[in-house]
Parts: structure tokens; C-alpha cells; sequence
């Protein structure tokens, strides 16, 4: 093979790889706003590990003016007793879970005015259950690290603010 095809050849496979025609696995992997569309999918997992070796009970008092009141974490304002708990989930999917621009995706995000910063809404779903198999108590916990950020770094400072690193 000569120079000249060479370089035809590296550029051929250059364009196949870097350019897919439309419609082709590789291009059809997601939508907008955390769609996923094509046949690779992300596949969150929660480490229950984590989550029953990190709990513990504390009681805390919040103020009318706390976000945890004005976001109706708690019922109410004054004294309240908590179930704390670490949570980690993982992708064990074929895809990565592309969220999306919040600004774009209206009915998947919502702007926190308290935090000023976007919440990926219903992000999970916590329930305390009786031994009967009845739910106490329901709450839902929306991902509140800003979705268009680098997500490490927030959750490596949000760690170190939290004395876990």
C-alpha cells in the first residue's frame, strides 16, 4: 500500500469510527433530557451495603426559614426525629446515564431557589416499612447536586464538608 492510500485508509476508518451514519447503534444510544433510546442502557443499582451499614438516628430541630421545612422534608417546623442514612448508587449498565441540560428539560428538573441550584426530580423513593409489610412513613429524595456540573468534584467537596474524606 502506498503513502498516498494509506492515508486515504486511516482517514476511511477515522470517519466510520468518529462519524457513524445516522441511525446507527452507535449514534442512537441516547435522547435529550436522560432519554435513552437505543439498545445499550444505563442500569442504576443502590449499594444496600452501604445504605444499612451508614444509618443512624438523630433529632434535629428546623426552623420555618430552613430549606428542609420549605422543601417539605419535614412536615412541619420544630423538633423531629430522623432516620439518617449514606446512600450509593451505581451504573452497572451497557450505557452511561446522560442526564441532560436542566435548563432544556423542564419536567425532569427543578431550579431550588433555597440552594440555587437544579434538583433532578424523584430521584428515588424511600420507604420505612412496619414488620406487618406496611409503609410508615414515604419520602422521596431528589438528586440535589447540580446536574451540569463537574459531578466528582461536587461530590468529593461535599464529602470533605461532611468529614468523610
Amino acid at each position: 500500500m502506498k503513502i498516498s492510500g494509506l492515508k486515504v485508509f486511516i482517514f476511511a476508518m477515522l470517519f466510520v469510527v468518529l462519524c457513524p451514519p445516522i441511525g446507527s447503534p452507535v449514534r442512537a444510544q441516547q435522547g435529550s433530557c436522560a432519554t435513552q433510546i437505543g439498545p445499550k442502557m444505563p442500569d442504576l443499582i443502590v449499594d444496600q451495603v452501604v445504605m444499612g451499614a451508614q444509618m443512624f438516628l438523630t433529632e434535629e430541630t428546623f426552623g420555618n426559614s430552613t430549606c428542609t421545612v420549605k422543601e417539605g422534608c419535614v412536615t412541619s417546623p420544630g423538633k423531629h426525629l430522623l432516620l439518617r442514612f449514606n446512600g450509593s448508587i451505581a451504573n452497572v449498565g451497557k450505557a452511561d446515564l446522560v442526564i441532560g441540560n436542566p435548563g432544556s428539560c423542564g419536567n425532569l428538573f427543578i431550579f431550588d431557589d433555597c440552594h440555587q441550584h437544579y434538583h433532578f426530580q424523584r430521584f428515588a423513593d424511600y420507604r420505612v416499612w412496619t414488620l406487618d409489610g406496611y409503609n410508615t412513613w414515604v419520602a422521596n429524595r431528589d438528586l440535589t447536586i447540580s446536574a451540569d456540573a463537574d459531578i466528582n468534584a461536587q461530590l468529593i467537596a461535599l464529602a470533605v464538608s461532611r468529614g468523610q474524606l
